[in-house]
């Protein structure tokens, strides 16, 4: 649409320079709808270009990993202060295992030898992992992965909120042990 299409509703000069007060109004509008459905578009434009896993971040996967939060599809949520086990993750490329390790106070594991073999996939700008188990095979969606982050999407749409694990010391508050 041309500038000359809007009409200008009301211009004042002022001083030594000029200075225009009152407003401009279009020729017409865009249908309620149009602007809503628009709006909804860019919002989700902007969701999915500011968050998301990038294949840059898969590197941060490797390691040991603390449970805080579940979040339910029904929007309730379960916080855990703390938790007696810790997910370990071992990648070889874009394969590897996760393990259930129980930490104990000397910085050493209580684990058992199962270990839960995975792949990372790619799938429609999304990363997965897929695991290969015994009760068949499932995938998580990474939803969120940094240095001292990590949460995966099940099946069912429950979030699992992840930190970074904190080894357990033993160390009295006057720096002993």
């Amino acid at each position: 649409m041309r500038l000359s299409n809007y009409r200008k509703i009301e211009a004042t000069r002022s001083g030594p320079g000029m200075a225009f007060s009152g407003e401009w109004s279009f020729p017409g509008r865009l249908p309620g709808g149009t602007v809503r459905a628009l709006l909804g578009i860019g919002l989700l434009l902007l969701a999915f270009s500011c968050s998301g896993v990038s294949k840059a971040d898969l590197h941060h996967l490797e390691g040991y990993w603390e449970i805080r939060e579940v979040e339910f599809p029904d929007g309730n949520n379960k916080e855990f202060p703390a938790s007696p086990m810790v997910d370990y993750f071992s990648m070889q490329g874009r394969s590897g295992y996760r393990k259930k390790l129980q930490p104990r106070m000397d910085g050493t594991f209580e684990t058992s030898d199962d270990a839960l073999p995975l792949e990372v996939l790619e799938r429609e700008g999304l990363w997965l992992l897929r695991y290969t188990g015994e009760e068949g095979d499932w995938e998580e969606t990474l939803v969120d992965l940094g240095p001292q982050n990590l949460a995966l999407r099940d099946p069912a749409g429950v979030v699992y909120r992840y930190v970074r694990y904190q080894p357990l010391t033993n160390t009295i508050p006057d720096g002993t042990q």
